[in-house]
């Protein structure tokens, strides 16, 4: 059993949810060619202040069961989830509270498809009171790094993400010298902006910054305008 998952089991029923509220989406869940869940009565937890997790009625799942079974001390259970051909480690629930008869299933296990309606979702449930807006800017942005200019652009979208610093993002064409940018193989996935790829910077000195630059190839549909730009 993962530590990780024993260590929120403790904290849970110790402190229990951070937040929590049930979710008005149909929820369900894909396990290699069955879906083992399928649900209107998902909630929304909040383990910690950043962002949820999804926990399902016990009740939910078909075409799997819970297996090995381990009642903790502390007041929570770990299970396996197991279906006739694979399994899910590391489930976890409570038997008491408010997170009584909902369990959790890791988001990112292996095999494992989420789907809010009809859309997969991936890396984690987005946060119901968190925002993404893109809006065009005129103003002037340069960007430079210690003293050495990397991109400079009048044509910029501001990202603006509950909670985060603005981003800017701008074309590519406003790079100053290509030779200064080394590609990445860093890569990093967000629910809302999907997967970012990474620029490392050489320096004019020889310094080398990694990753200091990233771009969005193919954006979610809702940050799709920042697609081929940099930040």
């Amino acid at each position: 059993m993962n530590s990780s998952i024993l260590n929120l089991g403790r904290k849970l029923a110790a402190e229990g949810p951070h937040k929590l509220e049930k979710s008005p989406r149909r929820v369900r869940l894909l396990f290699g060619q069955e879906y083992i869940a399928d649900t209107q009565e998902a909630h929304y937890v909040w383990e910690h202040p950043y962002y949820p997790q999804y926990w399902l009625p016990v009740s939910t799942l078909h075409n799997a069961k819970l297996t090995n079974e381990t009642s903790h001390p502390e007041g929570f259970t770990t299970a396996t989830l197991s279906t006739p051909t694979s399994h899910i480690s590391n489930i976890l629930s409570l038997p008491s509270g408010p997170l009584a008869h909902l369990i959790r299933i890791p988001f990112n296990s292996p095999g494992l498809t989420w789907f809010e309606e009809d859309q997969a979702i991936t890396v984690h449930p987005k946060d119901p009171y968190k925002r993404v807006d893109i809006l065009p800017a005129s103003r002037h942005i340069e960007i430079a790094l210690e003293g050495t200019v990397l991109a400079s652009s009048r044509n910029v979208l501001h990202l603006f993400e509950t909670g985060l610093p603005t981003r800017r993002y701008l074309p590519m064409t406003s790079v100053a010298d290509w030779k200064l940018l080394r590609e990445s193989a860093t890569r990093s996935r967000c629910p809302y902006k999907g997967e970012a790829r990474y620029f490392d910077v050489l320096l004019p000195g020889g310094k080398e910054v990694r990753d200091v630059v990233w771009w969005y190839e193919h954006p979610t549909s809702e940050s799709v305008a920042i697609a081929g730009r940099m930040c």
